[in-house]
C-alpha cells in the first residue's frame, strides 16, 4: 500500500481515538467482508487451476494420437493457458493478501479499542502484534473451513471454533488433526 493511500484510509483516521458502536459494526462488517471476499478468491483460484490441470492431462492424452501439426497447436494453446495461470495466480494472491491485510486492520482497531495496550508493551511503530495472547487467533478461526480451539484457550477463543480438543499440554493438535 502507498503512503497516500495509508493516510487517508479509514484506520488511519480511527486509529487512537475511541470507537463509537456505528464505527464498530462497520468494522466488524468490513472486516467479515473481506474475510469474506479473501475465501471467494482462494476458492476461484483453486477451481481455475483445478480446471487447467484437467484441460493440460486431457490434451497431452490425446496429443500423441493427433497429427503433428495439430499436437504443435494444442501445446502452443497449453503453453499459453499456463502464461494465463500464472498471471491470474499472481493476480489473486494479491487480491487475496489485500483483503486479508483490510480485515486484520479492521480487527485490529476493534481489538485496540476493546483491550487497549498492557502496560509496559512496547513495540517497534508499524510492527502488526495482540495485546491479548490467544484472542488473535479469533479472525483465522473465522476464516477457517473447520475452526478447532484447544481446551485451554480463552472462552472468546473456544466460542469461534467448531471443535474443542484437548490442551495443547494433552497432545490436543494430535487429536485435532486425528478427528
Amino acid at each position: 500500500m502507498n503512503r497516500l493511500t495509508e493516510e487517508n484510509s479509514l484506520w488511519a483516521r480511527l486509529k487512537g481515538k475511541p470507537l463509537t458502536g456505528e464505527q464498530i459494526i462497520f468494522l466488524q462488517n468490513c472486516m467479515n467482508e473481506n474475510l469474506n471476499h479473501a475465501r471467494h478468491v482462494e476458492n476461484e483460484r483453486l477451481t481455475f487451476n483445478s480446471i487447467l490441470l484437467a484441460l493440460i492431462a486431457g490434451v497431452l492424452a490425446i496429443a500423441s494420437s493427433l497429427s503433428e501439426k495439430i499436437s504443435f497447436f494444442l501445446y502452443l494453446a497449453i503453453t499459453l493457458a499456463g502464461f494465463l495461470s500464472m498471471l491470474l495466480t499472481v493476480r489473486w494472491n494479491n487480491a487475496f493478501s489485500r483483503h486479508l491485510f483490510y480485515a486484520q486492520q479492521c480487527y485490529m482497531l476493534i481489538h485496540k479499542h476493546l483491550f487497549g495496550d498492557r502496560p509496559g508493551d512496547e513495540k517497534a511503530e508499524g510492527d502488526r502484534w495482540e495485546s491479548i495472547d490467544g484472542l488473535n487467533d479469533i479472525p483465522m478461526l473465522n476464516f477457517a473451513g473447520f475452526a478447532v480451539a484447544m481446551e485451554n484457550a480463552y472462552d472468546e477463543t473456544r466460542m469461534a471454533a467448531d471443535y474443542i480438543s484437548s490442551s495443547n499440554e494433552e497432545d490436543g493438535v494430535a487429536e485435532a488433526i486425528q478427528k
